[in-house]
């Protein structure tokens, strides 16, 4: 049984999912040439195709020769940049396709990564309108998710929206994509060690309600990815479809589960206190996955430090009947330095500073990360016992030089 079977045998049974199947979900040479079939099956006849410049040239303006040589007459809406050469999923975006969205728009399709997709599906919520997912790069594992992470008034804030009917990620395409994204994708599926890391930290100690198959769904996405490096190294077609079946396969988890617990801990939280002070600061954008990867072998560091140390002498019973387990599970993480390592292995940043960062941001992030959410995570743990984990956090800031 193959991943995707899996995630169907766990949940395609609800109605809710049971669109997704494989009728919906194509990842495979020439998958956008099943697109024009798909809207006369749908019954739709203008499609707004939404991109932005670099995009539209990856894969939205094919879209629309696509649906065109078969008779579906197509309008584009290309975002345009902002002032530092790049579109953020905000206000201004948002206003921008809403705009392009007639009385005739039965169905908007998402050409682009994860920026395109938050703002697509932020829209197609709001329009009550359904939205299709055509991938421009293996970049994030929020195509079949439900969650748009919105940027307003310079704070991000994710908002429970709605999940594509459809995903056409041509391989052909992806396998062309920047090497950089193909990274990002990477890096966003290390991330899981730590965020099903804390899920467990948090069932544990907090009593959180923990969904054993999805989390094993997830881990299996991650495992997936990692057998598959050597197809990444060098990204075949091969490779590429493993990684975007597992980025699928995690989101499509967080759908069924309406949470992103499983995929998103303490290093996405960094990985956003890092993306608001440059959006404070007006700087360029990191890639997500570039940071979540980055972030995960800084999460884990901290988290095997602080498992060599004694339980703290005024933790809770909960924490005290706990810590052995903790323990063995913090110890169980590969270790930072093989973090870097596969992550180099594919062609995108391994460290802070190779990402851009300075020892005050990261400790900026470290001291912030754990009041993003209201989620708890082994950060959230180190933070309530400062004066046990503070050494770690300035001699995690000291190393980047």
């Amino acid at each position: 049984m193959d991943l995707w079977q899996e995630w169907y045998h766990v949940y395609g049974a609800d109605e809710r999912f049971a669109r997704f199947n494989r009728s919906t979900l194509f990842i495979e040479d020439n998958a956008l040439h099943r697109l024009p079939s798909f809207c006369k099956q749908k019954q739709w006849k203008h499609p707004l195709i939404v991109a932005d410049q670099r995009t539209y040239l990856a894969i939205g303006e094919q879209t629309k020769h696509v649906l065109e040589a078969e008779g579906i007459q197509t309008e584009s809406c290309i975002i345009q940049d902002d002032e530092r050469n790049e579109v953020l999923a905000n206000e201004e975006a948002i206003i921008e396709v809403l705009l392009q969205v007639s009385d005739q728009t039965d169905v908007i399709i998402a050409a682009g990564a994860g920026t395109i997709h938050d703002i697509v599906r932020f829209v197609a919520y709001q329009k009550n309108i359904p939205f299709v997912s055509v991938p421009s790069a293996a970049s994030v594992d929020g195509f079949t998710s439900k969650g748009a992470p919105i940027v307003l008034r310079g704070f991000k804030k994710t908002i429970q929206t709605v999940a594509p009917e459809a995903l056409f990620a041509d391989l052909g395409v992806l396998v062309n994509a920047p090497r950089a994204m193909t990274a990002a994708g990477f890096g966003d599926m290390l991330g899981k060690w730590t965020s099903l890391a804390d899920w467990k930290v948090s069932s544990w100690l907090k009593q959180e309600p923990y969904d054993e198959q999805g989390a094993q769904l997830t881990e299996k996405a991650l495992h997936n990815c990692l057998e598959a490096i050597d197809n990444l190294t060098t990204p075949t077609k091969e490779g590429i479809k493993t990684l975007m079946e597992s980025l699928v396969v995690s989101g499509l988890v967080m759908m069924a589960l309406d949470h992103s617990r499983p995929a998103s801990g303490a290093e996405h939280h960094l990985s956003h206190v890092w993306e608001m002070q440059h959006l404070k600061h007006r700087h360029p954008q990191w890639l997500h996955g570039a940071k979540v990867g980055v972030a995960c072998g800084i999460i884990i560091d901290l988290y095997q430090q602080l498992s060599h140390q004694s339980c703290p002498h005024n933790a809770t019973p909960t924490l005290r009947e706990r810590w052995t387990d903790i323990e063995h599970l913090f110890q169980s993480l590969p270790p930072s330095a093989e973090i870097q390592r596969w992550l180099h292995l594919v062609g995108g940043p391994g460290t802070f500073a190779e990402l851009g960062g300075t020892p005050s941001l990261l400790h900026e992030g470290l001291t912030l990360a754990h009041t993003i959410r209201d989620r708890y995570t082994g950060l959230r743990l180190a933070h309530e016992y400062p004066e046990w984990s503070r050494p770690i956090f300035d001699e995690l800031a000291s190393r980047i030089q």
